[in-house]
């Protein structure tokens, strides 16, 4: 339960932040854009007019998509100078500005007549200046500067209030969704507990006629003789009664919650593995081979390492062709477990593998029996690679099909 819920929380979570940045980003990208096109389309009809155009009749102006009004003249902070091409200074207003020393003037008139910047932003102390130059068609250099520190800070301000009120979404979501999540997760919690429960209950009620079977079939047989039909039939009993018993691990497997994972020596469950399945692998005619690093320890439970190494080598010899080839290699890469077990497998072509843990999925669609199988194990394998807190992947390449499990 705990873990689902961290599970939908962290789902919910990371779409609601991919989504916030997403548009707190843009609102703050068009804010500064806009900022900044007002800033620059200021100093462009400055250097183009010599300074603000007065007004007539108080009268309503636009210029550059620059919407003018008769106040802009008065709340606009600036200066210009003009020089040409030989450096010397030919005019110089300051009649719009009054903050700034001369001193700090001539330092930005000098930084930029030296610079190759066409247009920038000046900082002095706390306040910031933008400026533009423009060459007139007469060879006269044209630089406009402007305080801008207002629409700045004005930007600032905007930036650090989307920040905050994201941080404060962020965090009311994460309280809200650990406060409701029970609720969202409880009808999908209702309906695995429902699986769950009908799968070993109806496991166990097998058991009683499969046994009863057997027993009816064991009497026929001492009374008319064994016959091809007793044959069948105890086959048939011998196949469920392996199904039923897998049903019941696999049921078991949801309830690992309490389960204390030691220090498993994964080389010799490997190798005792290996060396029960390369007896059947040869008498079937398939080759088997294994390469085990020795020592390679993980953190797993017992009984369920060597069923898992066991899962794979059994589905291997199984599905692999006449005289082909089963293959099983473990070693480690830092303090990670890699196992792989592969064998050929010609009608692999064309196979979803992304469905290979499905319970019950079986890639032959016939469920033709002349190979035993449930379509089960690699579900049972999966969940034990979970329960392990490990990863399990199925590739197929060059007709080998290969599992490789990470622990």
């Amino acid at each position: 339960m705990q873990k689902l819920k961290l599970k939908f929380i962290l789902i919910a979570s990371v779409s609601f932040f991919l989504v916030l940045i997403t548009v707190l980003s843009v609102v703050n990208y068009i804010s500064y854009r806009s900022i900044y096109s007002e800033i620059y389309t200021t100093l462009r009809i400055i250097t183009k007019n010599g300074g603000l155009p007065d007004y007539i009749n108080n009268e309503y102006k636009n210029y550059d998509d620059f919407f003018v009004t008769p106040e802009t003249i008065y709340e606009t902070r600036y200066f210009t100078v003009e020089y040409d091409n030989n450096m010397n200074i030919t005019k110089l207003n300051i009649e719009n500005i009054a903050s700034v020393s001369e001193q700090d003037i001539a330092d930005f008139i000098s930084y930029t007549m030296t610079s190759d910047k066409s247009e920038g932003m000046l900082h002095k102390n706390m306040m910031r200046y933008a400026f533009l130059k423009t060459k007139k068609s007469d060879g006269i250099t044209v630089i406009a500067f402007m305080d801008c520190t207002r629409r700045m800070m004005t930007l600032k301000n905007m930036i650090r209030f989307s920040i905050y009120v994201g941080i404060i979404s962020m965090l009311m979501l994460i309280l809200l969704l650990s406060f409701f999540s029970r609720k969202a997760v409880a009808p999908i919690l209702r309906n695995m507990e429902s699986q769950k429960q009908f799968i070993t209950n109806a496991s166990h009620e097998l058991k009683t006629p499969l046994a009863v079977i057997s027993a009816n079939a064991e009497v026929i047989e001492m009374t008319n003789g064994q016959s091809e039909w007793t044959e069948s039939i105890r086959n048939q009993v011998t196949h469920m009664s392996e199904l039923v018993s897998q049903l019941i691990v696999l049921s078991k497997l949801q309830e690992h919650d309490d389960i204390e994972l030691t220090e498993v020596n994964f080389s010799s469950k490997a190798a005792d593995v290996a060396k029960s399945f390369k007896t059947v692998a040869e008498a079937a005619g398939k080759s088997f081979e294994a390469t085990i690093t020795p020592d390679v320890m993980i953190q797993a439970d017992e009984r369920g390492s060597r069923e898992l190494i066991s899962i794979l080598v059994d589905n291997a010899v199984k599905y692999c062709d006449e005289g082909g080839t089963v293959n099983m290699s473990l070693n480690s890469r830092g303090k990670k477990a890699i196992l792989m077990v592969s064998n050929d497998y010609a009608a692999g072509e064309g196979v979803d593998y992304s469905r290979f843990f499905e319970r019950f999925y079986r890639a032959d669609e016939s469920h033709n029996n002349s190979t035993k199988g449930y379509g089960i194990g690699l579900s049972m394998a999966e969940g034990l690679v979970d329960m392990f807190n490990g990863k399990i992947s199925v590739n197929y390449k060059n007709k080998v099909i290969t599992f490789t499990i990470i622990l």
